[in-house]
């Protein structure tokens, strides 16, 4: 395993840049916000824009930096309220638990250049976000034999129908938008090992029940509803002893959607041309969810981020 005391992404990104620092090929530059492009008309189609670098601030100076090949693979636009409101209103007001920089800068790069919007409504949603904490529990708690209610008591779904991404359309549906999840020893036995569970503990976000009138009373869900509804459905084990619980409601960690792009990484106009002097990838390029969050599968975004970081840094290393 790449991180045996499972401890998030953090490992990864200290990796890839001692990776790059230590490369005497690559100029790392931290800290130097890209503001735009540099484009210039394309000689070979009149009317249109190249691209042929791009201005950053670095120390409170623009500087201009020319390339043959710009690649633009920021991250998405999940922590821009304006962008959400614009391309992907239906999911509401969702939590935000991603990074602070998907913030869709590319958006206003890309789209002078005819960028073409594609999927923006999918997203890297989560329904496992814990109310009033922001952290989030383990994703394999369905499959271990947590139990979902509504603030009704009502068992609104089949835990293990959904992945978490899609789990998060069917907890913004219910009153409040919050659920309880509730699980015994054993699934907890099963799932603690993650550091979402670790952070959710240290948050203090999940709770312990003696039984479930214990839970009745700490909660306010009507007792005789989570009887009913934590009688195991087919093929499932029944809950047992002590009860782990906590509230969680609907969030989203990141886009999926992104600017049209061709098998090389090229960006793609309504036209059907390519910008020359132009790479798109990372967050900026659509995925591979489809047109909503309910495709997307864990995996998906680092999944096409790489694939198209291989494909355009073989493009960009030949020269084409």
């Amino acid at each position: 395993m790449t991180d045996p005391e499972r401890r998030g992404g953090g490992p990864l990104m200290s990796c890839l840049r001692a990776e790059l620092v230590s490369r005497d090929n690559v100029a790392f530059v931290d800290e130097a916000p890209v503001r735009r492009l540099l484009t210039e008309p394309d000689p070979e189609r009149p009317g249109d824009e190249r691209v042929v670098g791009l201005v950053a601030e670095q120390n409170g100076e623009l500087v201009e930096v020319r390339a043959a090949t710009t690649v633009v693979a920021t991250d998405g636009f999940a922590n821009n309220p304006e962008l959400m409101r614009r391309f992907a209103a239906s999911l509401g007001t969702p939590f935000y638990g991603g990074v602070s920089t998907s913030t869709g800068d590319s958006v206003a790069w890309l789209e002078p250049l005819g960028a073409q919007w594609t999927h923006m409504e999918a997203c890297l949603r989560h329904g496992q976000v814990t109310l009033g904490h922001g952290t989030r529990v383990n994703p394999a708690l369905p499959w271990a034999g947590a139990v979902l209610v509504n603030t009704d008591g009502e068992r609104f779904v089949d835990e293990q129908a959904h992945g978490y991404s899609g789990l998060a359309a069917q907890i913004q549906a219910q009153p409040g938008e919050r659920a309880l999840m509730l699980w015994d020893e054993q699934a907890m036995a099963e799932t603690i090992t993650s550091e979402m569970m670790r952070d959710s503990l240290a948050a203090g976000a999940i709770r312990e029940a003696e039984d479930l009138a214990d839970l009745a009373r700490q909660t306010g869900v009507p007792l005789a509803r989570l009887e009913e509804s934590v009688r195991p459905i087919e093929h499932r084990r029944a809950q047992s002893g002590r009860l782990h619980h906590t509230w969680v409601t609907h969030g989203v960690l990141t886009t999926q959607g992104g600017a049209l792009v061709d098998p090389r990484g090229r960006l793609v106009r309504a036209d059907g041309s390519t910008v020359v002097g132009l790479r798109v990838g990372g967050g900026s390029a659509v995925g591979t969810a489809g047109p909503r969050s309910e495709g997307y599968s864990s995996g998906g975004g680092l999944m096409a981020a790489m694939g198209a970081g291989w494909i355009i840094g073989a493009e960009v290393a030949k020269g084409a």
